[in-house]
């Protein structure tokens, strides 16, 4: 073993009691049982332990795993309300688009930000008639083998009380969206039913991807962390392209998908999509909610709308929210996240339904904020 890979996370971390508590705030928050308060993860990102990193470097697992068991460690040294996880976020999207004959391209920007980071993907699809032919590579194929490789140096040197995740989950609809490109919307009104066939192929391989993935050194189908830190059950996807159709199509094309990618990890699922300030797609959250087998939605900003619709989401729709543009945007608003925090936690710590987490640059930073938070929650 490596010097540099020896001792990543010390023992004295290990709290197998604030674990379980952690592990059941969250799942309490997502079933929307009241317990007095709303948990907040903060997840440290130093950016001094990501100079001279370049996502070139992504198939050496020591660089990643070096670079976020050091962001593990400090997080885990602010104590606030997330899980003991590794991820690979550093390969983004790249995994089963590769599987599908997709071409990766890495970007040569320096690591700022794990979870942002990864390869970029061709389409591979120039007319939606070559769905007919499009075939799923059998697993392990592209890069998975890459992953499992990731996975298993991951599992070999941390302590046993880290889960090691897979890598961030794609949802059938925004999979199909990167195979096929922009047009992919164009054919949906003028060739559903080969789009219906592509969707299926996508939900095909995402789900043999996770399952080949889990079984080997992941989570039982019914126990999931996500990529950040979050205990829930069932899997959580990423679907930022429903943000481009209506209701109506989401509920036609995607809804079906993501009910059978539920069934085949416990019959759960959160689902994720991005917002910005100015550009929020409310309409997901409503979509998303007609789907018993869909019982969280995770948004940056999905936190003002939990604040407008508290009401009509109870016992039906959870959010996990406030990372990215979402906190950057508080703080501007209400000119510090104790302004904010000592008037919206009195507010809802008694609802339940709502998971927040977000970055911080260093341990001081995430202790400061964890006070704060701390404090709203006696007023």
């Amino acid at each position: 073993m490596p010097d540099s890979l020896k001792n990543l996370i010390p023992d004295r971390l290990n709290d197998p009691a604030r674990f379980a508590q952690i592990a059941e705030r969250h799942l309490r928050a997502f079933r929307w049982e009241k317990q007095g308060r709303i948990p907040l993860g903060l997840i440290v990102n130093d950016p001094e332990y990501s100079q001279g990193i370049t996502l070139d470097q992504w198939l050496n697992p020591e660089v990643f795993l070096r670079l976020q068991a050091s962001n593990l460690r400090d997080t885990l040294e602010v104590g606030s309300d997330v899980m003991p996880s590794i991820a690979l976020n550093h390969m983004g999207n790249a995994l089963v688009p590769s599987a599908f004959g997709a071409e990766i391209t890495i970007p040569g920007d320096r690591v700022t930000s794990i979870q942002d980071s990864g390869p970029w993907i061709s389409p591979v699809l120039r007319d939606i008639r070559e769905t007919d032919d499009l075939s799923f590579s059998p697993i392990p194929s592209g890069l998975v083998c890459e992953a499992e490789r990731f996975m298993r140096c991951c599992r070999h040197h941390l302590p046993e009380w880290v889960r090691v995740v897979s890598p961030a989950k794609l949802g059938p609809f925004s999979l199909a969206e990167l195979l096929r490109g922009s047009a992919f919307y164009l054919d949906l009104a003028v060739d559903p039913d080969r789009c219906r066939r592509l969707l299926d192929l996508c939900t095909s391989g995402l789900i043999a991807v996770e399952q080949y993935l889990r079984n080997g050194t992941g989570p039982s189908s019914d126990e999931h962390y996500s990529e950040f830190g979050i205990r829930g059950p069932g899997i959580r996807i990423g679907e930022d392209s429903l943000i481009n159709v209506s209701q109506a199509m989401i509920r036609e094309f995607a809804l079906p998908r993501i009910d059978r990618m539920a069934q085949a990890f416990g019959g759960r699922i959160y689902v994720h999509f991005c917002t910005l300030e100015k550009s929020r797609s409310e309409h997901v959250y409503e979509a998303l909610a007609q789907a018993s087998c869909v019982f969280a939605a995770s948004s940056q900003f999905g936190f003002a709308y939990y604040e407008k619709n508290v009401d009509q989401l109870e016992g039906r729709l959870a959010i996990e929210s406030l990372y990215g543009d979402g906190i950057d945007s508080l703080i501007h608003k209400h000119g510090s996240f104790e302004n904010w925090a000592r008037e919206f936690v009195p507010r809802f710590k008694d609802r339940s339904g709502l998971i927040l987490y977000f970055e911080v640059p260093s341990v001081e930073a995430g202790k400061t904020i964890w006070e704060v938070w701390q404090a709203a929650h006696e007023r």
